[in-house]
């Protein structure tokens, strides 16, 4: 077993399917659930909590991989429905290289956490309830001084070196920033990051922007005995796959190959 690297997921109830590992990796691969799963490539470590608390439980080992994962130097958190295209070795090399504590994928459409905001309030991903807690959730987040566009990042893949003081930090706020407004943690991050002064990087081949590693596909929910209603909703999901994007990921790309250089300089001077 590996005893640095780790990729992992969590999956509770029926929302999300565990898909086979199909290539070979030097990372560990560890699927925490409250189901018994037998899927090549994964160790599965069984949790039993009350089904009310799915969801946050979810989002508990998502946020806060130093409580779940210490033995692990780097870890890379992946949402359910987040498929692997090949190892993920090379991403995290990468991430590594450009001197990243924690990275993940820019939001394909907003860098606002206040924009996000509204977008939600016009949603139907939150009850009437969370739409109040959201609006004084945000009110809090303007009263303290929080500026608008301060940036916004997809929380579906996350690369961390879990255990450094910094990351433990921002991730600790990020789950109180959670418990004490609406569950969606796409709108506690950014105040976290803004709070606690954290530095993070953006991955360039995040699944929105790139199928390169990784690629979206249904929840468990949403597969149909139709395939071609399958088909129209994944080609729904994968929309954010545009040109625009391709581009954004391309200039995100190019920074970290600058920043990469740099480092390696530097390193050769010492």
């Amino acid at each position: 077993m590996n005893t640095k690297r780790v990729v992992y997921t969590a999956i509770f109830g029926d929302y999300d399917l565990l898909r086979p590992v199909l290539f070979s990796s030097d990372c560990d691969f560890i699927c925490f659930s409250d189901r018994e799963w037998s899927v090549p490539g994964w160790q599965v470590i069984r949790c039993d909590i009350d089904e009310s608390a799915l969801g946050l439980m979810n989002r508990k080992i998502k946020i806060l991989a130093h409580k779940y994962l210490s033995r692990y130097e780097e870890s890379l958190y992946i949402d359910g429905n987040i498929v692997m295209r090949r190892a993920p070795d090379e991403v995290m090399d990468r991430c590594a290289q450009n001197g990243a504590s924690i990275a993940m994928p820019p939001h394909p459409y907003r860098n606002c956490v206040y924009e996000e905001g509204r977008k939600l309030q016009t949603s139907r991903k939150l009850s009437s309830k969370d739409k109040l807690v959201l609006s004084a959730q945000l009110q809090r987040y303007h009263d303290l001084g929080m500026p608008k566009h301060f940036g916004l990042s997809e929380n579906n893949v996350i690369y961390r070196r879990h255990n450094r003081e910094g990351v433990m930090l921002l991730c600790n706020h990020w789950w109180r920033e959670l418990r004490a407004g609406c569950a969606r943690d796409q709108i506690a991050m950014p105040f976290a990051i803004w709070h606690t002064g954290a530095t993070i990087q953006y991955l360039a081949d995040g699944p929105r922007t790139s199928r390169r590693y990784f690629d979206y596909d249904l929840h468990a929910r949403d597969i149909s005995s139709n395939p071609a209603l399958n088909w129209i909703r994944l080609t729904r999901c994968r929309a954010g796959q545009s040109m625009l994007n391709w581009l954004f990921a391309a200039l995100i790309a190019a920074v970290d190959r600058a920043r990469a250089r740099y480092h390696q300089r530097e390193k050769s001077s010492d």
